[in-house]
């Protein structure tokens, strides 16, 4: 292209990962970005949008005084904003008040805000009548690095940045005790007691910090001079539709079997059309039951599953009750056998499946517990590091060994060689023999397929 002014026209078509019905986005308000690369890449290049600046986490909320909310944000950057302001828009796009200017305190990406870090800004934001669509805030702010760009102005960050991350994370890690458990409602069969103590509680945060960051590429400027190609991944802080603040996905106490089912559907429902994963660490058998503490009733344990023999002979809570989990990328059980050899015939990993995730992990053997920790914890880590991609050595500019994001396959293969060797065969671990021990079940959502799942794009 010629130096010169172009312009151009969007028709609202969208390459998203799972595509809406008709392809098309839905009505609102967006903001575009255009790019201009020169003849030498990584110099002569230029883009309309801040990626100095971000909107991270914000939300509105009322206050006291009637038509007056009130609007926090968080912005992100290692400068302080030049300008933040916000806007409110009726149903029908037209705006109703605005621009109101407001504190410019930033922090950091790597870093988690602390209360002191919301900026706040309060707004008259009168409700004329009541329409199908929402009224709408709008974030917006100006980066502060004039100096750094070729034309010495400041620019416009993206506005509205939701997510902040790719998708959302739900995990979940139980402790238990030694000798338990007797599951509730499962009276012709029961689940083989532990013979240690297992617990789990600290597997939730450790994948969240794998899964935060995604490594997706690697961009060539020349032979010595390349970068990894790094953005956000899936958060355990959310803000489901019906919420009004922010949530933590991250459970390690007895929620028990109806707490666990409650919190995946409301964040599963809540969070769409963005993706997630559901990472659960819990005592497992029969192929199709997980036992879920519950504090309320501490002298037993929920069974939560598939297994439903008659209405007076069940575990507490089926995984019928369970809603739609077609958002859901991949569900990991880091339990013992809540599938059968193979999958596809049965158990828990097919009855998620059926749910709609496009991919759901699950062993079909006992995996033995070392010094209290969860059955196949190390091979967990290795399966979402897979997953999620690392960042290897970096020597003048270069990556010598880096990972982008993997498939469901590739995890798997890594992470039989981390199983516990009193668990795996040295000739599973040596061939990468992941089949000997895991089952996959799903459709694969739009990659067709659950072992070509990916976590991006």
């Amino acid at each position: 292209m010629c130096p010169g002014s172009y312009s151009f026209r969007w028709e609202g078509k969208v390459n998203v990962v799972p595509p809406p019905p008709n392809g098309l986005a839905e009505a609102g308000l967006y903001v575009f970005d255009v790019e201009a690369i020169g003849i030498a890449p990584g110099y002569d290049e230029d883009c309309l949008r801040s990626r100095v600046l971000m909107i991270g986490e914000h939300e509105v909320g009322p206050t006291t005084s009637p038509n007056i909310s009130e609007a926090r944000y968080i912005l992100r950057s290692n400068r302080n904003a030049s300008e933040a302001w916000v806007e409110f828009y009726d149903p029908l796009l037209d705006l109703v008040s605005g621009p109101i200017y407001g504190p410019r305190h930033t922090i950091p990406e790597n870093i988690t805000p602390s209360s002191e870090d919301w900026n706040i800004i309060r707004m008259p934001t009168p409700i004329q009548y009541v329409a199908p669509r929402p009224y709408r805030t709008v974030f917006w702010a100006r980066d502060n690095y004039a100096d750094c760009y070729k034309n010495h102005q400041t620019k416009y960050t993206f506005t509205n940045q939701v997510p902040h991350y790719y998708g959302f994370l739900i995990a979940d890690g139980f402790r238990y005790a030694k000798g338990t458990l007797r599951v509730r409602f499962l009276k012709t069969a029961s689940i083989p007691p532990l013979g240690l103590a297992v617990n789990g509680t600290k597997m939730p945060e450790e994948i969240a910090k794998i899964v935060e960051r995604l490594v997706t590429g690697i961009k060539v400027i020349s032979h010595f001079n390349r970068y990894l190609e790094v953005r956000y991944g899936y958060t355990p802080r959310i803000k489901p539709r019906d919420s009004f603040g922010w949530e933590t996905a991250l459970y390690t106490t007895g929620i028990g079997s109806e707490g666990l089912k409650d919190k995946i559907n409301w964040i599963t429902h809540g969070m769409k059309p963005i993706t997630g994963i559901i990472f659960i660490s819990a005592h497992g058998g029969l192929s199709s039951v997980l036992a879920i503490p519950n504090d309320a009733e501490p002298e037993e344990t929920d069974g939560f599953g598939s297994y439903w023999k008659a209405p007076d002979d069940c575990v507490r809570t089926h995984y019928s009750t369970l809603q739609d989990l077609s958002n859901v990328r991949v569900v990991y059980l880091n339990a013992c056998q809540t599938t059968y050899f193979g999958g596809g015939g049965g158990g828990l990993t097919a009855a998620l499946a059926k749910k709609g995730a496009w991919a759901v992990i699950g062993f079909h053997l006992p995996v033995e517990a070392i010094l209290e920790n969860p059955p196949g914890r190390k091979a967990a880590i290795w399966f979402f590091k897979v997953l999620a991609g690392w960042e290897g050595w970096l020597v003048s500019d270069r990556y010598l060994t880096y990972h982008l994001c993997g498939t469901v396959e590739e995890a798997l293969s890594e992470a039989v060689e981390a199983l516990p060797a009193s668990t795996s065969s040295w000739w599973d671990r040596l061939t990468n023999d992941w089949r000997a021990y895991w089952a996959v079940d799903g459709k694969g959502g739009p990659y067709g397929d659950p072992l070509k799942v990916k976590l991006h794009p």
